[in-house]
């Protein structure tokens, strides 16, 4: 294979099916994910919240004005949309400048009182410049083998690579103090490709620029808003105990609580058990982590993941406090941008 311009961009990814694999998509549901591994291992796909980076508490109220630069309004028309999903009061002010005082309202035509001081009570000013917008493309050239009439021949195929890179810097204003609080470079960059074809072949620019739209708006959203993430987590079964049993069925029914008690009384049964190894018993104190962490009893759920790993260190029980700690810290941000925490 050989590349005839200055650039080329290609993702390559291979797949491979394995009939434990295929087994596994039977134990696909919405929304929840079930993946039982064997008879030993359940996984469960669970969400967590995420705090805003910027704490947006009391400034529901927001001035968009129309991104600047090429592709500014389309993504514009996208972010409007968003920030209404995210509960936000959008109001849209095209001239809208920088600093934004009652006497300059009134000097960029608005006259009207109410509608002066409903800018002024709307808490923020969004605006953006799109800094790069750029396409590149590499058409990839490859020989193929046919065969005809028993005679068999090499004949060149095409393929068009091309990537879109969309980069827009945003400011997030305090109409009060005019302020900027949260100055935001986001960076999209999206690629797609065309099936190899005996004549060069175009790829089209817009639809990857319009994911690039997407990606971008996405990514904002994510600075200004709190939003919810997906994790999965690993829960251990066994045969011998029955309230463990019992308590991972409580898990996937999402009564934590009940899980705890079940995975509780399963600690205690596990010592009248002399075959019941260190190893196996972690994995009830895991357990029990989990539904503490998933009833955000974060403490206890820290407390029940060392003693897991006391027993029995591994990397899925150190990934389990990294994720606790981080959930126990973000609750309390949550808190204060007038967020809930009850994901799970």
């Amino acid at each position: 294979m050989r590349t005839i311009s200055n650039r080329s961009y290609v993702n390559v990814a291979k797949v491979k099916s394995t009939s434990k694999e295929l087994a596994t998509l039977l134990f696909l549901t919405v929304p929840t994910l079930f993946i039982f591994l064997g008879c030993e291992t359940v996984r469960h796909t669970g969400t967590r919240k995420v705090p805003a980076e910027v704490n947006m508490a009391g400034r529901d109220r927001v001035v968009l004005q129309t991104i600047q630069g090429q592709g500014g309004q389309v993504i514009t028309s996208r972010l409007k949309p968003a920030l209404a999903a995210a509960d936000f009061k959008v109001l849209d002010r095209q001239s809208l400048g920088t600093r934004v005082r009652e006497e300059e309202l009134r000097d960029l035509g608005v006259a009207d009182e109410q509608e002066r001081q409903k800018i002024m009570s709307a808490g923020v000013l969004i605006r953006g410049n799109v800094v790069r917008h750029a396409f590149d493309r590499g058409i990839q050239e490859a020989q193929q083998t046919g065969e005809r009439n028993g005679v068999k021949y090499t004949y060149t195929v095409y393929r068009d690579v091309g990537r879109a890179t969309v980069e827009v810097g945003f400011d997030v204003i305090d109409l009060g103090t005019t302020e900027i609080i949260a100055p935001k470079t986001v960076t999209a960059i999206k690629a797609a490709q065309t099936e190899w074809s005996t004549s060069p072949p175009r790829v089209s620019p817009e639809p990857i620029f319009n994911q690039c739209y997407d990606e971008v708006v996405r990514q904002f959203m994510k600075a200004i808003s709190a939003h919810d993430v997906h994790f999965d987590v690993t829960l251990y079964k066994n045969s011998k105990l029955p309230d463990n049993e019992a308590g991972v069925g409580m898990f996937l029914a999402k009564d934590y609580a009940q899980a705890a008690k079940h995975f509780e009384a399963a600690l205690e049964s596990a010592k009248t058990l002399p075959k019941m190894t260190p190893d196996k018993v972690s994995k009830v104190w895991h357990n029990l982590g989990l539904a503490y962490e998933f009833g955000h009893n974060y403490d206890k759920a820290l407390d029940s993941y060392k003693q897991a790993i006391a027993l029995k260190p591994t990397p899925t029980y150190q990934q389990s406090v990294a994720r606790c700690t981080k959930r126990m810290n973000d609750a309390g941000r949550l808190r204060e941008q007038g967020q809930s925490v009850t994901s799970s």
